[in-house]
């Protein structure tokens, strides 16, 4: 918990808010790091990066398997640089279950170079 901040207290007002990004599909899981990029579950690939200019690089994605369709719902960072990625795929039974898969081998959409290292 920060210091100095009093949460009880705590208030933003909608004036303060602002949109960031465009043309992202369902953005589902959003994560920001130290030096103000944003990182997105994006279904037009897997991740989109929305750097602190406003210029949004789409990496791509391939489900393990090549008949479906990778749709993150949440995506985490890893100290290497490369992403976890969680999709639920809900499977039909008598009582409806999620299905977490992990997508791995992304590559860049686009001409912009990402900060990332590897997704090994």
């Amino acid at each position: 918990m920060s210091e100095g901040i009093d949460w009880a207290r705590f208030r933003v007002s909608l004036d303060e808010l602002g949109f960031v990004g465009l043309g992202l599909n369902r953005p589902e899981c959003v994560l920001s790091t130290a030096s103000g990029d944003l990182y997105t579950s994006d279904w037009r690939g897997v991740v989109a990066r929305t750097s602190r200019g406003g210029a949004t690089t789409l990496f791509a994605g391939r489900h393990p398997t090549p008949a479906l369709a990778l749709r993150p719902n949440g995506i985490a960072l890893r100290r290497s640089g490369s992403f976890l990625i969680a999709q639920l795929v809900w499977k039909r039974t008598p009582s409806p279950c999620p299905l977490p898969h992990w997508g791995r081998g992304l590559r860049r959409l686009g001409k912009a170079k990402p900060s990332l290292a590897g997704t090994g």
